[in-house]
């Protein structure tokens, strides 16, 4: 167990979770691993890492659109579509799609989107690792891109001029993205715009670190 300070920048992917953590705010030493559940962190990184997580945490019960999501789009503009609403919290609950969207409409008056629902067994997965100590922040790469970009990245992330876009930022702020995925396994469930979020959360972590991160 590393009990530095760390930074860690966290994104769902097929079949787990893509972590980019660093002690550096120049990100010199950052690294990049691929957990199947998110408890397997706390082998990992430190107990007081500051962890930025691209997955909704808290679920609004009454309301059709969380506030922060609300406000997320208004600065992203024309790439609002990126930031969507999860379920509400009783729909988290529902074990089909069916009755997820059955519920949400009933309880906040608008119903689901597939992508949305397709959210709910990671979501489920993030309030259980909060329950087992993971302190988790929640983020949006996009805005995060944003900030550092000075302006929302209109290509999308999984085009090459959206990725070639994205190395750029990264590379601004001082991310090595070769040598930080050098060592990580060739893995089918692992790709390129999973350490694309991972890693820009990682910067927005160390923003929070030292207080300089904005929030809606």
């Amino acid at each position: 167990m590393i009990e530095t300070e760390q930074f860690v920048g966290i994104d769902g992917a097929k079949l787990g979770w893509v972590a980019v953590f660093a002690s550096r705010y120049d990100f010199v030493d950052a690294k990049c691993i691929f957990v199947n559940n998110l408890v397997d962190l706390t082998k990992t990184i430190s107990p007081t890492a500051k962890i930025v997580i691209d997955i909704p945490i808290g679920l609004e019960i009454n309301q059709p659109q969380r506030e922060c999501d609300k406000l997320g789009r208004q600065f992203l503009g024309s790439r609002r579509s990126t930031l969507f609403s999860p379920p509400c919290r009783d729909a988290i609950e529902e074990n089909s799609f069916e009755s997820a969207n059955i519920t949400n409409k009933r309880k906040v008056g608008i119903g689901l989107s597939k992508q949305s629902w397709f959210l709910r067994n990671k979501i489920i997965e993030a309030r259980s690792a909060i329950s087992c100590g993971l302190l988790l922040n929640e983020g949006h790469p996009e805005c995060s891109f944003a900030a550092v970009n000075g302006s929302p990245i209109l290509s999308n992330k999984k085009t090459v001029k959206g990725i070639l876009k994205r190395l750029k930022c990264l590379s601004e702020i001082g991310f090595d993205s070769e040598q930080i995925v050098s060592d990580l396994p060739e893995h089918k469930g692992f790709k390129i715009d999973d350490y694309l979020d991972a890693a820009i959360l990682c910067w927005t972590a160390s923003r929070v670190s030292v207080g300089k991160h904005f929030t809606f």
